[in-house]
């Protein structure tokens, strides 16, 4: 049962985080793991359970609302350099 369990969480990490998140002394550093998880599958179902008690993990869905896996990331470059090369025949 908790392999198939894994199996819809699509990672190891995501069961073991969503029960972290009732851990005072845990829930800050499953906050941040799990709100840069995009691939929780059945997992989101547990945190959206979990944040009507719990505030770790409605910060969590606050974080998955607002894109913050994405929107923390760096910006693109303004420019990028590339070399190009021209290959005579086929490539492979």
């Amino acid at each position: 049962m908790r392999a198939a369990a894994r199996h819809h969480d699509r990672g190891y990490n995501v069961a073991p985080l969503i029960e972290a998140l009732k851990d005072p002394k845990l829930a800050g550093a499953a906050v941040k793991a799990l709100s840069g998880l995009t691939l929780v599958y059945d997992g989101f179902d547990r945190v959206v359970a979990l944040s009507k008690k719990s505030a770790a993990a409605k910060k969590v869905l606050e974080s998955w609302a607002g894109a913050e896996w994405f929107t923390k990331r760096p910006g693109m470059p303004q420019t990028i350099k590339v070399k190009i090369f021209k290959v005579e025949g086929e490539i492979k």
